[in-house]
């Protein structure tokens, strides 16, 4: 695709297209919310959910933010099936921080997401869960402080990272200081669900190994510093979060300055009074601390059942991780071998392209060389014509010429019989002339020559009419 830039940043190929010039199909339709085109998309061209989209501030290359397609959609609420087609394509997009120093996961859980949309991205990065962003914030903290859109998704976040108790931001917040202090329907129901982990979590403390999230945490000096800002960016719905508001403290004093003059009589009715007044106090505190205690044996009872179950449930989860990592694994094996394919018929798609564009000029030249070829058949097709043409008249020619031959040869027979009868009459008078030299007759003789002058004289006519 035209206007790509390619990086290997993870040891994979990556994309990179400029927002402004060049944003891709996929990265578009998710702006807009339009699900079904993104789905589309992610299938056409599955490599536009592996490029990074990045924005430039005006007449300068510095970066204002840059993202992939799956940051962005996991800010605006996104349907499962758009996140599921994201990973398939990309399963890396789960593991990959944007220029914020933030997972996806941090935007589904500041933003709402469904249940499901943060499951897919647990399973794809349960890591995810135990990394904080540059403001000392995990997943938890952002579902904490601006709530989830079900209950249930902050036990699935705990599982992923039970030792969230201790953790704050750079505030000094924990998980449920920001819970206490949010703003959204199903606070009491997320405080109450962070207390029963954060409970459960001292319980198995001395139990359980306390994880080392040293290594967990991003480092972020290898970050490049550079200008950043919310414009057009795929942020967490609220910028920040307000701090819990200092609670003050007002103490009542006794202001009672009746001067009412206190007799004994009146002092033994005020004193009944209190013993009264303290006794049915007791009575009542009796009976309420008799209800209490039966309450709360039936409470420690109903706890004791419930660590049970959870005790049960834990190892159920710890199973369930175990098979889940293998399956993951097992994911990523396939997706590498698939991965590795795509790039081989993307090489092999581009030899075939290059062998077309050669077949292609290859044709252009053969038909630029057929084109040459019938330019010269018509001229040689014009030159026989006029060959003809000129053989035609030869021929004329020719046959005129026969003619002429013809006559001449003819003429030519008749005179040499000519010459024939001439010669034999020049012979028959040799002959006589011969016969006539045996007289001694000079006048005789001379009258020969004479005669025979003449006839020598008509026989040269003859050859010289015959000459010419």
């Amino acid at each position: 695709m035209v206007g790509f830039s390619s990086s290997m940043s993870t040891g994979k190929e990556e994309y990179e297209v400029d927002y402004d010039k060049n944003i891709t199909r996929l990265y578009e339709a998710i702006t807009n919310c339009d699900w079904d085109i993104a789905i589309d998309a992610v299938n056409e061209m599955p490599r536009e959910s592996r490029t990074w989209v990045v924005r430039h501030y005006e007449d300068t290359d510095d970066i204002m933010w840059r993202f992939l397609p799956i940051h962005s959609a996991c800010a605006r609420q996104p349907p499962a099936p758009v996140i599921s087609a994201l990973l398939k394509a990309y399963p890396e997009g789960a593991r990959s921080i944007d220029d914020q120093g933030m997972y996806p996961l941090h935007y589904a859980c500041g933003n709402q997401a469904s249940r499901e949309v943060v499951r897919l991205l647990l399973v794809a990065n349960p890591q995810a869960a135990k990394i904080t962003d540059p403001r000392g914030m995990l997943p938890i903290h952002y579902l904490s402080c601006w709530g989830p859109s079900s209950v249930s998704i902050i036990d699935m976040v705990l599982v992923a990272n039970r030792d969230v108790g201790k953790t704050t931001d750079a505030d000094g917040n924990t998980a449920l200081d920001l819970a206490k202090e949010g703003d959204y329907p199903e606070k009491d129901a997320v405080v109450a669900a962070l207390k029963r982990w954060f409970d459960k979590s001292k319980e198995y403390e001395s139990s359980s190994p306390r994880s080392d999230r040293s290594g967990s945490k991003l480092s972020y000096a290898q970050e490049p510093t550079v200008s950043r800002s919310s414009y057009d960016a795929p942020s967490v719905s609220k910028s920040s979060y307000d701090m819990a508001p200092g609670l003050t403290k007002s103490s009542s004093t006794d202001s009672n300055g009746r001067e009412s003059p206190l007799t004994v009589g009146r002092l033994r009715q005020e004193v009944a009074k209190l013993r009264s007044e303290q006794k049915k106090r007791e009575e009542d505190h009796e009976s309420k601390m008799t209800s209490s205690v039966s309450s709360l044996k039936s409470q420690c009872f109903n706890l004791e059942r419930k660590v049970s179950n959870a005790a049960n449930d834990l190892g159920e989860a710890r199973s369930t991780a175990k098979n889940l990592e293998a399956a993951l694994k097992r994911k990523e094996r396939e997706s590498t071998d698939k991965d590795d394919q795509l790039e081989e018929l993307t090489k092999r798609l581009l030899e075939l392209e290059t062998e077309r564009d050669d077949l292609r000029q290859t044709l252009t030249d053969v038909t630029d060389d057929a084109e040459n070829h019938r330019r010269k058949a018509d001229n040689m097709n014009d030159r026989i014509g006029s060959l003809s043409a000129s053989l035609s008249s030869m021929m004329d020619q020719q046959a005129d010429l026969m003619k002429t031959i013809n006559s001449k040869e003819s003429r030519a027979v008749e005179d040499a019989s000519t010459r024939r009868k001439k010669l034999q009459a020049l012979m028959d008078l040799e002959d006589r002339m011969i016969a006539a030299s045996k007289f001694d007759n000079d006048t005789t003789v001379s009258i020969a020559f004479e005669k025979q002058a003449k006839e020598m004289d008509a026989i040269a006519a003859v050859i010289a009419a015959i000459r010419q």
